[in-house]
């Protein structure tokens, strides 16, 4: 569905600028970011756009693997829309929570509403979820002028998610007429009820086009979403890496954020079979011409030479280096992060961290509140080893360009490893991650 986003206006939020060029990326208030890098990293500069914008300045990355930053504010922000986030990838789309207002987030984006696949909530704070059974009649509207009769979408959350749905839709009198909504439930986690009369374990409201489903916590704690199927053959390989049956990992587990319900945390993946760029010239060289034997080669088969002498291997026809598997972290709201979701981070290309607090408050504000600072997102840093440091669910003190640099040097000050880059995330930035990986120099990172 296209939408004409010239038609969309608020005097509550920021226009989109004109070009997608990076230095004319409006941060909250009057501020710019400058020539010099200070807000952006001058090493992120060639991998950041605005979403929604016609002047695409990275078009030429091979990509298919954006993250689409919707919402970074946290509850009560009027500088920032609430949380939300989207991983685009070539033909489907998967969003990260679901704030008040993510339709409108989204229509001003470049996100394609119609291929959204996939909704992941972290946690039932409002700030994540409230957006979301709007979202889902907005949806079945877009399925309706596509004339999709069978189209669903599933939806992953902590225990409770599909009453909240339900309840909500049934009290609005709202159907599901068109689209088919599964929402699969992350079973035996650790949160303790505390309000009076709520159990741990729901009963199920019903509401028809609504399936609940459960997901069973693995022995190691995590939770397993989504598995690629075993590669054993050229066509599996095309079919796992097609854009309509893209194969992922897709992993949860649990982030401390308040006792009084699930949070969770969760890893997206790519498969560790990439496929590579054949040199037609060398292979012909060597006694392969082109032919449908290339396919086999470009998902990593070695074949045997025209005269069948020898066998030819990936290796010795490839341009360039092999597309690296990419993998995305996204936390949602924590003050502590458990070892088991820190090992399923390890080595992320990007994580998304809340920013919630500043370096001043005291450790009691971090515990009542369940939410962490930058500076506590630089020491996770050291942990896991991630190439981008994304701070989003910003504090509404965040305003200027001041406090923008404070809360990225309060990052800085605690990351020890060379290699990492901190984005502070604002409202329909993007970041591409590159086929091949960030190239990003050894460099120390620059203390501000």
């Amino acid at each position: 569905m296209k939408i004409d986003r010239r038609s969309l206006h608020s005097t509550h939020s920021r226009s989109l600028p004109k070009s997608a060029a990076v230095s004319e990326f409006q941060v909250p208030g009057t501020m710019r970011i400058d020539e010099a890098g200070v807000v952006l990293h001058p090493d992120l500069k060639p991998y950041v756009r605005v979403s929604g914008c016609t002047d695409d300045h990275l078009a030429h990355l091979d990509s298919g693997f954006t993250v689409a930053f919707l919402g970074t504010g946290a509850s009560l922000s009027p500088f920032r829309s609430q949380t939300s986030s989207a991983l685009r990838m070539g033909g489907k789309t998967f969003l990260f929570d679901a704030g008040d207002g993510v339709q409108r987030q989204l229509m001003m984006s470049s996100v394609n509403l119609g291929e959204i696949e996939k909704i992941f909530i972290t946690h039932l704070h409002g700030d994540h979820v409230f957006g979301l059974p709007g979202l889902l009649l907005f949806l079945q509207v877009i399925a309706s002028v596509q004339q999709l009769e069978d189209k669903t979408i599933q939806i992953y959350g902590p225990v409770g998610l599909h009453n909240f749905i339900a309840t909500t839709l049934s009290l609005g009198a709202a159907e599901l007429k068109i689209l088919r909504v599964e929402v699969y439930e992350l079973m035996g986690g650790s949160c303790r009820w505390r309000h009076p009369g709520v159990q741990k374990n729901f009963s199920e409201f019903r509401h028809r086009g609504l399936i609940r489903k459960s997901i069973p916590k693995n022995a190691d704690g995590t939770w397993t979403i989504m598995t690629p199927p075993e590669v054993n053959t050229v066509e599996e390989a095309e079919r796992t890496h097609s854009s309509r049956y893209r194969g992922l990992y897709i992993t949860a587990a649990e982030v401390e954020h308040t006792p009084k319900l699930q949070c969770v945390g969760y890893v997206v993946e790519e498969p560790k079979t990439q496929s590579i760029n054949i040199d037609s010239e060398k292979a012909t060289s060597i006694g392969l011409k082109p032919s449908r034997k290339y396919k086999a080669l470009k998902w990593g088969f070695p074949v045997l030479s025209d005269d069948e002498s020898r066998m030819i291997q990936p290796e010795e026809v490839m341009i360039g280096e092999k597309g690296k598997p990419r993998k995305l972290a996204i936390l949602g709201d924590c003050y502590a992060v458990p070892q088991v979701m820190a090992n399923l981070c390890r080595g992320a290309d990007v994580i998304l961290h809340e920013n919630t607090l500043s370096e001043e408050n005291s450790d009691a504000k971090v515990m009542i509140g369940g939410h962490s600072s930058a500076a506590m997102a630089g020491m996770f840093v050291n942990e896991v080893n991630p190439h981008v440091l994304a701070l989003v669910h910003h504090s509404p003190t965040v305003r200027n360009a001041s406090s923008v640099r404070a809360r990225i040097a309060e990052a800085n000050r605690q990351i020890k490893r060379k290699g990492t880059r901190v984005l502070f995330a604002d409202d329909l930035m993007e970041l591409v991650v590159p086929r091949s990986g960030f190239d990003f120099n050894a460099s120390m990172v620059t203390k501000e």
